[in-house]
């Protein structure tokens, strides 16, 4: 009977059983579990686990890979850069132990979690009736909060307005926006 694995192993096994099924090169499959092996010893250095990493540990870990990797060879490319050696792999990880990578630092004020229900609703929108793809909601959605935030509190406002005007027809039809009393922050 074997020893059982290692919380890291079972990962690194998750990890060669998606490579594998999903076709990847052998030189993909040797190279991103040395990767994420890497990563686990970090986390365990640090008292991490996986399942609380975010993108501030992995830029840490990343520049002390990369300091690592100045003293071992001379030439290097610069950082961002030479960084893709690593983030295919451990964005990979990252997103099939937490099901989305990277995900979004949480509101750090009440306007920005009201723009970030906005957007989200607008996202649903551009899925469910529109048929977008995810590609194209990302992009979009990204161009909306940028926009959002660049308004500041003036977006509340003009949201206000917009809501509590929209045209009968389009309440009638479905397509209207949210009742703003459910987006209030």
């Amino acid at each position: 009977m074997s020893a059982p694995l290692s919380t890291d192993e079972l990962l690194i096994e998750k990890l060669l059983a998606h490579l594998r099924a999903e076709g990847y090169s052998l030189r993909i499959q040797q190279w991103y579990p040395a990767r994420v092996r890497q990563l686990l010893d970090y986390c365990n250095r640090n008292g991490l686990s996986i399942e609380t990493v975010r993108s501030e540990h992995l830029t840490r870990f990343l520049r002390g890979q990369y300091r690592l990797s100045r003293q071992r060879y001379s030439k290097l490319p610069p950082f961002q850069q030479w960084r893709h050696r690593y983030t295919g792999a451990i964005n990979m990880m990252l997103r099939l132990v937490r099901g989305a990578w990277p995900v979004p630092n949480p509101p750090s004020t009440a306007l920005e979690g009201f723009h970030r229900d906005i957007v989200m609703d607008y996202d649903t929108w551009l899925r469910e009736l529109r048929g977008l793809h995810p590609l194209t909601r990302a992009k979009r959605t990204k161009h909306a909060l940028e926009f959002l935030a660049s308004l500041g509190q003036r977006a509340s406002t003009a949201l206000r307005v917009l809501v509590c005007e929209q045209p009968e027809s389009l309440r009638k039809e479905g397509r209207a926006l949210t009742p703003f009393a459910t987006l209030a922050p």
